[in-house]
């Protein structure tokens, strides 16, 4: 099954309806699992597309120095476009479920489900190593300014890796039940949220001390189990989510639904100013103003 990647250039402005710009649409041969946006050189955009049978696809921006999101200022370049289609850059050989940036964009950590984790230098296009975790794997997170990544597994364990590393985690951290989503705070990399299966809602560990800095229940108010989630700016640990019965809510010491949407599931979220950015299969994307 093939996959359509586009991508757009959101404006929020008081007062006014959002606008969106489409900047480019490609076609990715097989199923897409994850998307990375780094930013590995001055006024480069850089996406990464990487899907289940393992293949790593980039599709590079040139934004000049005073863009101001018009198409014609823009120019795209994809390594290996051809006819309208993205080619992989690296072909992994095997199921991945996730991807993350490190190293200020410049390596990509894949995992799959077997608990392979693999590295790929996205500069020179090429994989730099594979780490046997020993763990069947069902999450993955990491700062794109860092040197480490972390892991969620059926188990229940949060751990900590280095890629500088080939040695063993560098911290374990338990959970209750299944890991269904782990999150990097943007500013506060130490922050790590992390949301367990079974409704036992989101908790953020603090890896300077390995203890717990928050622990959000989710609400029964909310229909489905979680979907997505984001940091929210700020000094105290806070994220937005998103759910399976289509809420949007904050998740702090308690839980505050902002908004249902009654006919989709939730399936990324993100900010931008004061917004939330929800994102469904079937509605788009949906803007909640000043919802911060």
């Amino acid at each position: 099954m093939a996959d359509h990647v586009s991508l757009y250039s959101l404006t929020l402005a008081p007062d006014q309806e959002p606008s969106v710009t489409r900047l480019a649409a490609l076609n990715i041969d097989s199923r897409v699992v994850d998307l990375c946006a780094t930013s590995p050189e001055d006024n480069d955009q850089t996406l990464v597309a990487v899907t289940r049978p393992g293949g790593v696809h980039v599709l590079r921006l040139t934004l000049p120095d005073d863009w101001q999101g018009s198409l014609e200022a823009t120019q795209v370049r994809g390594q290996g476009v051809h006819e309208g289609r993205l080619q992989p850059v690296v072909e992994l050989g095997r199921t991945t479920i996730g991807a993350a940036c490190v190293g200020l964009g410049a390596t990509l950590v894949c995992v799959g489900w077997d608990g392979a984790v693999e590295e790929v230098d996205l500069v020179r296009g090429a994989s730099t190593g594979r780490r046997e975790t020993g763990q069947r794997l069902s999450a993955l997170a990491a700062h794109p300014a860092g040197t480490s990544y972390v892991t969620g597994d059926w188990g229940g364990a949060l751990r900590v890796w280095d890629v500088r590393a080939r040695g063993p985690a560098t911290q374990t951290l338990p959970g209750p039940g299944p890991v269904v989503g782990a999150w990097v705070h943007p500013t506060q990399p130490h922050l790590v949220g992390v949301a367990h299966a079974g409704g036992a809602g989101v908790r953020v560990w603090d890896l300077r001390s390995a203890r717990q800095a928050l622990s959000a229940p989710e609400s029964d108010a909310l229909t489905g189990p979680l979907t997505c989630a984001v940091f929210l700016p700020g000094a105290a640990p806070a994220l937005a989510c998103g759910t399976a019965g289509g809420d949007v809510a904050i998740l702090d010491a308690g839980c505050r639904a902002l908004y249902r949407e009654p006919t989709a599931e939730i399936a990324a979220i993100t900010t931008a100013d004061d917004a939330l950015l929800a994102f469904t299969d079937q509605e788009g994307l949906l803007v909640l103003e000043h919802a911060l």
